[in-house]
């Protein structure tokens, strides 16, 4: 027998379903799991507790079926799904899960004075780097074959899909410079492309450039901008000579940042950019959407409220104002407009979602980042306030 009660989960879905996927000596489900490693677990109890919602509220419409079904093959995935409706219901919406089946649409949607249509998604460290794993074999295939005596360490943002017309103009260039340099004596040069038509080869440096900042206002001003150009490099090839010709050239791929051993977190942000535009397409125009993004796996790459706020409002930049005469600048913190919330009217807020086992409970927060676009539908804090906590003015920085 379990220890901790099954009641409301068997009355939403079922004792078979209790019994094959919790119960079963044999299943891999990760509720029979941790039942495995401690009867009394948080996880089951938190699962309990939210069907024990879905069952006495009254204000959650869902497809036991489908749900259990979904609970099943798709774990950590439904159950951010579910406890987000159940906090929802909470704050006293109305929510229907999955309102527009057998068609597509959004995840839930939820009714109080307004009809908000919700989108939820659980960002994985897998999927973070499977679309660099593709470019980078498309890569190998470009690069390797080629006769040099250098190797190669490249870093990129992930708009460089396998396969794609801009990483094929790059593989070009990449390719052009390392005959160029094959022809003169150079032990090391690092390429900083920017685009087809735009790319800067820096001759003896193999690392990012370091900057002291000069006082001199007028060497100041080109030195950041300097600076800020070659953080703009979308993708970064270093050259390194490895002593004599060889048949093949060694390629090593890694996404774009001052370490090129890992994940950066500076440059995450590009990746969630590119999921949070994925799913918007999930909600119907000229309305009031929200995006829901369980970010818990990427704690392991030390994602900050930097990543989040460049990804959802622009990458952070310096505007530097200098009077004639004077002795002194003025700079100013802003945001480039390059930020998710700036391509899309579909999206009210983005909600961040951190999921974690604290003692014997499972605790959830919820941070609320409003959009800036004055083209889509603002919300008030009363409104904001039903998704989670709104972040403070001084977490946007700029936006």
């Amino acid at each position: 027998m379990l220890s901790y009660t099954v009641t409301f989960l068997q009355e939403l879905f079922g004792k078979d379903w209790v019994d094959s996927v919790v119960r079963a000596q044999d299943s891999q489900h990760p509720l029979a799991r941790w039942y495995r490693e401690n009867a009394d677990n948080p996880v089951a109890r938190y699962v309990e507790t939210l069907a024990e919602v879905v069952v006495k509220s009254g204000r959650i419409t869902c497809n036991p079926a489908r749900l259990a079904s979904k609970l099943k093959a798709e774990f950590e995935e439904t159950l951010s799904e579910l406890g987000y409706a159940v906090f929802l219901a909470k704050q006293g919406l109305r929510v229907t899960m999955e309102p527009f089946l057998p068609k597509a649409g959004p995840d839930l949607t939820a009714v109080g004075e307004h009809e908000y249509f919700v989108e939820n998604k659980k960002v994985s460290l897998d999927e973070v780097r499977a679309a660099a794993d593709e470019a980078t074999d498309d890569l190998f295939d470009r690069l390797c074959e080629i006769p040099s005596r250098f190797g190669i360490v490249i870093s990129m943002t992930d708009e460089f899909r396998a396969y794609s017309p801009q990483l094929k103009k790059a593989a070009n260039k990449i390719e052009d410079t390392l005959k160029k340099l094959g022809e003169q004596d150079l032990r090391k040069a690092t390429l900083y492309y920017f685009g087809p038509d735009d790319s800067m080869l820096v001759e003896n440096e193999v690392e990012e450039p370091k900057f002291e900042f000069d006082a001199d206002p007028g060497r100041l001003q080109w030195q950041v901008h300097l600076f800020e150009h070659i953080q703009k490099a979308r993708l970064v090839a270093r050259f390194i000579d490895v002593g004599a010709p060889k048949d093949r050239t060694s390629v090593a791929v890694h996404s774009l940042g001052s370490d090129p051993g890992m994940v950066q977190p500076d440059k995450t942000h590009l990746r969630l950019r590119g999921i949070l535009h994925k799913k918007r397409e999930q909600l119907p125009e000229n309305s009031r959407g929200i995006i829901v993004l369980e970010i818990s796996d990427l704690e392991k790459l030390g994602i900050d409220e930097w990543t989040l706020v460049s990804a959802l409002y622009g990458e952070q930049q310096v505007t530097i104002r200098s009077n004639p005469g004077a002795d002194d600048v003025e700079t100013e913190l802003n945001h480039r407009q390059n930020g998710f919330f700036a391509k899309t009217t579909r999206v009210s807020a983005v909600v961040v979602e951190k999921t974690g086992i604290k003692g014997d409970k499972v605790e959830v927060t919820r941070e609320v980042f409003p959009t800036n676009n004055a083209a889509a539908i603002v919300l008030t804090q009363a409104e904001l306030e039903q998704f989670g906590i709104i972040v403070d003015d001084q977490q946007l920085c700029g936006s």
